[in-house]
């Protein structure tokens, strides 16, 4: 009885799903011709001007109306969960009912495993047997496209086969040409190498301040790079979200310690000249990691939380609760265009480092078993075509703007800052991220094999402890402060000691651990570092405040012994 009980839960919670994350339909058409779903961590205004746009093109297309049904369980990381529970539900069923074979717990661990398959099944095993049979498959998740992200989550959703090629590639081959939607730029994937997702429009990353308030704290600078953030004078003042919650944000992240990588290779290059390339780049890397982990420790040790709501920085900074903070670049532009228009204010200000931030794809792609492909592949079309892209950031009211909210993102075709007609109407105009990205060299293979791992990272080692992290800093201040300037320099070195999580550690040891499927080794890690991290700082926060060193747990009993 239990158990169908419990079963019955679980039903009437998948029934429900839907229910509770669509947007409420203020826009709907009644008793439309079609309904396309799609899944997006996006706002609500953007959702709006899409289904205006889409709806008027796909009538005239087609001569049938459309709603569309948003749905976001509550950002990236929230949509990674969703995914995972919905397409393992439905692999399931389709295993144990359509193929008639046994369920079994390397059947789950095989279903989304990125497994290298040759062309002859007849000798597979059964984890191949079982990645070949979901490849093969039309399963669905009920949901039509997942639209908003960034490259490294749909990767990710790419390599576990939750993604179909799009006909766009074929449709529309042209687009996809150095002159309009080039394969890369400055190191960044602009689609799928397999052609599984395509960037629908640019997403950048950077700080925000409110200038008055860093003029109350005596700042004479308004922050500039990441590494202002670490300035003592804002502790308390910044404003972060956590990465676990939001992709924007871990790639912001990401930014700011690619921006250490990239510094530490120029000044080896610059060192030692005759030293082969190959090694130029092995010490660049492990430097620049635990030279951006400590911007990212001391960025932390001043915030004063870490909300799992991305869009909060940008707002609590335009307030002036936060002098400081960081946010992508539309929550940015647009909470400045929206303190201008209401208030007549420009006191809030959105900046992206300069050398400091690459131009990623905020991206979009079929996922398997789509329930409406075609609409789907119409709606792909409209994003990616002129008429779609000019949503993106032409002005309310313009020819082919959008009708209620300006967007303030920058648009993927390349025709829009080189033809003046397309580029006129921008109101970024004067902001070409193809030439941008010259600034910025992005090298994926650096830090994209451990993205995933670094979010854990980031919250086991700064976040998790972030009150011991903050009283630590506050002693290291106010030794500073008072003059003890030995006490301040051996207890910011020891805070600042992160050899425990260096970049050969980190790419093998906690990725393996992070990313193994087993939920219980992962707990496990996590809390030992958060351990670790707290008795470092207790640690650092004691001898800041002239006392003895009261010693801390021992680094090897983070890891277990293989």
């Amino acid at each position: 009885m239990q158990k169908k009980i419990i079963l019955l839960v679980l039903f009437v919670g998948i029934i429900a799903l839907p229910f509770l994350f669509r947007k409420k339909e203020e826009i709907a058409v009644s008793s439309p011709d079609e309904v396309l779903i799609i899944l997006s961590p996006h706002t609500e205004s953007l959702w709006d001007e899409f289904t205006f746009g889409f709806r008027d093109w796909y009538l005239k297309r087609t001569g049938k109306t459309v709603n569309i049904d948003w749905r976001n369980p509550g950002g990236t990381g929230a949509i990674i969960k969703f995914l995972d529970s919905l397409y393992e539900n439905a692999f399931y069923n389709y295993w144990t009912e359509d193929l008639k074979r046994p369920w079994s717990k390397e059947v789950l661990v095989a279903y989304d495993k990125n497994i290298d398959l040759d062309d002859t099944p007849e000798d597979d095993t059964l984890q191949e047997t079982v990645r070949r049979a979901m490849l093969n498959s039309n399963i669905s998740c009920g949901i039509d496209l997942i639209f908003g992200g960034g490259f490294y989550d749909f990767q990710r959703q790419a390599l576990k086969g939750r993604l179909v090629r799009s006909d766009i590639f074929d449709t529309h081959a042209n687009w996809f040409s150095p002159d309009v939607i080039p394969e890369s730029l400055s190191g960044c994937d602009l689609r799928d190498p397999g052609n599984l997702w395509i960037g629908a429009v640019f997403s950048n990353f950077g700080i925000v301040y409110n200038k008055h308030a860093v003029e109350q704290l005596g700042i004479e600078k308004y922050p500039y790079s990441w590494e202002d953030l670490n300035d003592p004078r804002y502790f308390g003042e910044v404003a972060l979200a956590d990465p676990t919650s939001s992709g924007a944000v871990n790639a912001t992240f990401d930014m700011m310690i690619q921006d250490q990588m990239n510094r530490s290779y120029a000044a080896l290059s610059k060192t030692f000249p005759n030293m082969p390339e190959a090694d130029i780049e092995y010490e660049a890397i492990r430097e620049g990691w635990l030279n951006g982990l400590r911007v990212i420790q001391k960025s932390a040790a001043n915030a004063r939380y870490f909300t799992d709501k991305s869009t909060k920085p940008a707002l609590d900074v335009g307030s002036g609760d936060c002098a400081v903070g960081m946010a992508i670049d539309y929550y940015g532009r647009n909470h400045a265009q929206n303190l201008e228009d209401r208030v007549g204010s420009t006191r809030f200000v959105y900046h992206m480092p300069p050398g400091g931030s690459a131009l990623a794809p905020d991206s979009i792609a079929l996922l398997r078993g789509a329930p409406n492909k075609e609409v789907a592949e119409a709606f792909i079309e409209y994003v990616l075509s002129i008429e779609g892209q000019k949503l993106w950031d032409y002005p309310v009211g313009a020819p082919g703007g959008p009708k209620k909210s300006t967007l303030r993102r920058s648009p993927i075709r390349r025709e829009f800052y080189l033809n003046e007609e397309l580029n006129s109407p921008l109101i970024d105009g004067n902001f070409n991220p193809y030439l941008t990205a010259e600034e910025f060299i992005y090298h994926p293979g650096w830090t994209s094999p451990i993205l995933f791992t670094m979010r854990f990272l980031i919250k086991s080692c700064f976040i998790d402890p972030h009150d011991e992290l903050q009283r630590a800093w506050a002693a290291v201040i106010r030794a500073r402060n008072e003059g003890r300037n030995d006490d301040a320099d051996r207890g910011d070195k020891i805070m600042q000691d992160l050899e425990i999580v260096n970049y050969d550690t980190t790419s093998g040891y906690l990725r393996e651990t992070f990313s193994s499927g087993n939920p219980l080794k992962d707990v496990q890690l996590r809390t030992k570092l958060t351990k670790f991290f707290m008795s470092q700082y207790h640690r650092a926060e004691t001898i800041a405040n002239g006392q003895a060193d009261p010693g801390q747990i021992p680094a090897n009993t983070v890891f277990e012994q293989k």
